[in-house]
Formats: C-alpha cells, sequence, structure tokens
C-alpha cells in the first residue's frame, strides 16, 4: 500500500514542530473524490461521501452518497453504502455524529409533499434530518422542522451541538453576504422547531464561501472553510471560538495553516477527544482530492469538556450482566430534559459535559431502583475520558408481565388472534390477587415521535377497554400508558407493534 506523508511546519517563540498531514489508505481514497470525513466517536467507523461511485444509489449520476469503512484492528475495511434508507438518487452527507455515536444530523431529499414539514423541502431544496443507530443501520431520518427554512446554492453543510439544541449551518439567503454564509438556529422545545436561521454577521461571513465543518464536542470551538480571506489555495480551514452564550459573539478566525494547502480543504471533523483531525484535502503527488488525518496542535484543539461513558449492568447470578432495555438519564446542572437512552444493542452509555461544573446524574431503568452518581470536570485541563460503569439494583417483584399481543402497520384495533389471546389471559387472571392491570402500548420505529406516541395509547386503550369488560372490573383497577417508538425489543418491526399487560400486586 502507497502511503504519503507530507509535512508542514509550526513555528513557536523558542522551537519549531513538524505536524504531518497523512492521506488515509487506497481502501478509502482509491475511488471518486472522498469528502465530508466524519470520524465515530469510539472511532471504529469513518463516514464520508462520495461522488459519483457506481454504487451510489443513482449510479454514475448520483452527486452524492453517504458510505462507512469500519475499522479492524489498525486497518480500515472496503466502505459499504449506508442504503436507500438514507441515500436518495439526490445528495446526500452525513454531517455530525453525536457524542454517544447514536444519532447523527444528515442531509437530503427526505420529506414528501404530504409531510406539515416548516422546513418544505423541494428538488432543489431538500433538508437536514435525524437519524438513529440501531445495530450497524441507521434508521429512516427525520426531518428537522426549521422556520422559513430555504436556500439558494446546491452546496450545503451544518453542525450541531452536543445536545442537539443548535444546529449551524452553510446557507445562500436573501441577507447573505457572499456565496454561502453561516447561520444559526436554536431548538424551541415548546413548538420542537427550530428558530429562524440567524446570519453569524461580518466577524465570520465574508463575500465569499464559508463552508461549515465542525463544532467541537467543547460547544465553543467552530471548524469552517472559507475563500473569502487569504487563503493558500482555494477554500481553506479556519478555526474561531465562542465568546458568550449568545453564540452570536466569535473570536477572530485564525487559519489553520498547517493543514491548508494550494487544494480545497473544506471539510474537517475531530476525533473524541480533539487531537486528531480526519479532512479533505490534496497533494502533489496523488494530485487528486482525498481524505487525511493529522494531529492537531494543541492551541488548535477544542477547550476542555468531560467525556463520560461506561457500561450499564445489573448483578447477576455469578456476575455483572449488560442491561439491555431503555434507560433514562437526567443530569443536574445541564439543561436537558430527562434523556432516554436506549442501550438495548450494547448495554452502553456516553455523555459529553463542559469544562468546570459538577455533575449529578440520575438514572432510571424500569425493574430497577434508581441509581445516582456524581463527577466534576473542573480539574482537566484538556478532553477527557472518564469510564464510570453503572450497576443497576433489580426491584423486588411487584408486577408481572402476563401477555403481549401484535397490531399490523398502523392499527389500534383488535383482530381475531389478539382478541382470543386476551380471552386466554382473562381465564388465568381469575386465581390472581392483584391490584390493578398496566397496558402499555408501543410502535415501531415508522413514523413522527407524536404520532407514535398517539397510536400506542390508542393500542393501550383499546386492549384495556376489551379485557375490563371481559373482567368487569372498573377503571379503578386499570392503568395505561403509551411509550411510543422508544422501546424496542426487536430488530423484527412486527414484534415492536405491541401492548404489553402486567398485574400490579397489593404492597
Amino acid at each position: 500500500m502507497k502511503r504519503a506523508i507530507f509535512l508542514c511546519l509550526v513555528l513557536f517563540a523558542t522551537f519549531e514542530v513538524i505536524y504531518s498531514k497523512e492521506r488515509l489508505p487506497a481502501v478509502i481514497n482509491q475511488h471518486q473524490p472522498a469528502i465530508f470525513p466524519i470520524i465515530s466517536p469510539d472511532g471504529s467507523e469513518l463516514y464520508f461521501t462520495r461522488k459519483w461511485h457506481p454504487d451510489n444509489t443513482g449510479g454514475i449520476y448520483d452527486d452524492d452518497d453517504i458510505w462507512v469503512s469500519r475499522k479492524n484492528g489498525s486497518q480500515w475495511g472496503s466502505p459499504e453504502n449506508l442504503g436507500e434508507q438514507i441515500n436518495k438518487k439526490q445528495s446526500n452527507s452525513l454531517l455530525y455524529i453525536f457524542p454517544d455515536g447514536k444519532k447523527a444530523l444528515v442531509y437530503g431529499q427526505y420529506q414528501t409533499a404530504n409531510e406539515n414539514q416548516i422546513a418544505r423541502a423541494t428538488e432543489n431544496n431538500p433538508c437536514f434530518a435525524i437519524t438513529k443507530k440501531i445495530g450497524n443501520k441507521w434508521s429512516k431520518p427525520e426531518p428537522l422542522k426549521i422556520e422559513d427554512f430555504y436556500t439558494s446554492s446546491k452546496n450545503y453543510s451544518a453542525t450541531m451541538s452536543t445536545d442537539g439544541r443548535v444546529i449551524i449551518m452553510s446557507l445562500q439567503r436573501e441577507d447573505s453576504k457572499g456565496n454561502l454564509d453561516l447561520y444559526i438556529s436554536f431548538y424551541n422545545q415548546e413548538t420542537k422547531t427550530y428558530s429562524k436561521p440567524q446570519n453569524l454577521g461580518n466577524r465570520i461571513n465574508t463575500n465569499g464561501v464559508e463552508l461549515v465543518s465542525f463544532l467541537a464536542f467543547d460547544n465553543r470551538t467552530l471548524y469552517f472553510a472559507s475563500n473569502g480571506r487569504k487563503t493558500k489555495g482555494k477554500l481553506d480551514l479556519f478555526l474561531t471560538r465562542r465568546l458568550d452564550d449568545t453564540w452570536m459573539n466569535w473570536t477572530e478566525p485564525e487559519p489553520l495553516d498547517f493543514l491548508n494547502s494550494e487544494w480545497d480543504e473544506n471539510s474537517l471533523s475531530l476525533n473524541i477527544t480533539g487531537d486528531t483531525a480526519y479532512f479533505t484535502s490534496g497533494d502533489t503527488l496523488e494530485k487528486r482530492e482525498g481524505i487525511y488525518l493529522a494531529e492537531l496542535p494543541v492551541e488548535f484543539r477544542p477547550l476542555p469538556y468531560l467525556i463520560v461513558e461506561g457500561k450499564i449492568l445489573t448483578k447477576g447470578t455469578n456476575t455483572n450482566e449488560l442491561v439491555r432495555q431503555p434507560v433514562y438519564f437526567k443530569i443536574d446542572n445541564f439543561d436537558t430534559d430527562f434523556i432516554f437512552y436506549d442501550t438495548v444493542e450494547n448495554g452502553l452509555y456516553r455523555f459529553v459535559v463542559p469544562n468546570k461544573t459538577q455533575y449529578n446524574f440520575f438514572i432510571s431503568a424500569k425493574g430497577f431502583y434508581d441509581y445516582s452518581f456524581s463527577t466534576t470536570s473542573s480539574k482537566f485541563e484538556e478532553p477527557t475520558i472518564q469510564t464510570y460503569d453503572i450497576v443497576l439494583q433489580p426491584q423486588k417483584e411487584k408486577e408481572k408481565l402476563v401477555g403481549t399481543i401484535l397490531f399490523q402497520t398502523d392499527v389500534d384495533t383488535l383482530d381475531r388472534t389478539a382478541q382470543e389471546i386476551l380471552k386466554q389471559i382473562c381465564k388465568n387472571l381469575k386465581d390472581e390477587n392483584f391490584s390493578k392491570l398496566f397496558f402499555v402500548g408501543h410502535t415501531d420505529e415508522k413514523g413522527t415521535d407524536e404520532y407514535n406516541l398517539q397510536l400506542s395509547l390508542r393500542r393501550a386503550k383499546n386492549t384495556a377497554r376489551f379485557v375490563a369488560n371481559l373482567l368487569k372490573i372498573g377503571e379503578d383497577k386499570i392503568e395505561i400508558e403509551g411509550k411510543g417508538k422508544t422501546m424496542p425489543i426487536s430488530k423484527d418491526l412486527a414484534k415492536n407493534r405491541r401492548v404489553e399487560i402486567f398485574i400490579i400486586y397489593n404492597e
């Protein structure tokens, strides 16, 4: 394998340090231009965009598809196309992966004409969307609702804050100063909508192109590309840092000249500790665009932050076992509601929290006693990983699952099979001494969160009504809850479209 290493010099006050830029192997770069590299938080997967590849969804006429290469030891494996769930015949790119590795920001044609979205998509105006990872697959992207969203350019990019409440986008709008400017939108929890994009102003934007690359996990350090400043070539990479909580005041952008060259440096992302960059560039030997790797000098790295990660366990017979069910987190001193965290796949969790604050973590999972622990990031002077395994204690048995019935897609009524199962469950319940019956409705992953929540509630209500009539019990003996699509139990969608029936015993 041919590997080219190119040297650039960074001059300090008393000595000179050499930083290298290394082209990733041919398995990544050998075909059509590979751009927009995004490394997964655990470093095991590299996502990037391939242009005009024969295996793109639209073949050689498909401008952009998302591909992934998985690491086997120290070697990158053969890239795979993410498939038609994510990649459409129009342009698609993966732009940001959240620190937990379970959600990503993507761009593409993900809206249909009958969807009531504030960010309305057409063939020339696709949208930003969120996709969730289940195993090695990504779910159908759900478009973000952004007030007055539009852009006149076919070029695009975006990045987000670690909590998803802020999105920074490259757009061309009526108030743009150049071809593409950086804009920011803020999430409104009540309306579930992002605000109208605001231009980040003259300190960031120029008469040229500004292409946002990556907001570091400190939520303060922003990397972007520009050709509207003094550059070494075409688009060069720059760094700016946020000065306050308005998100509108930033430091004067600094060029990353140890990376910049006569080629286009138009995209960059960092590993989870912020010391290594994956970026697009070129070189005189290869004479073509590709993805490169480089260590960042300390002064160009993000500000300190804390990565809290570990396993979620429960005490087994002989050893601790992974908890493979949904878990809810609440972080004190952190502006967020309870965070649903799906540990079904691997029993792992990961959060990023800002520096110089103590955080209290509260964990809740069905069938277990609540758990809490505290941590502080004030003693760290660089991004730091802190591992904390959580061992949950099972609750004493106060309720028991007595049956599950399944539903067809988008249906909340009971078919004949479900009715027969419920009749048998009711026969079995006659000898049980219980205080209440608890009905929990669920859906598969198709559809929006709100629609699925209501569908799951209707399923639970209809099931409870049928059972109550058979047993001749009143509403005081019934509890219902809808979980929507938040608690899948299987990759088989049919098994997730269900109502679970529990009996709650007297204390």
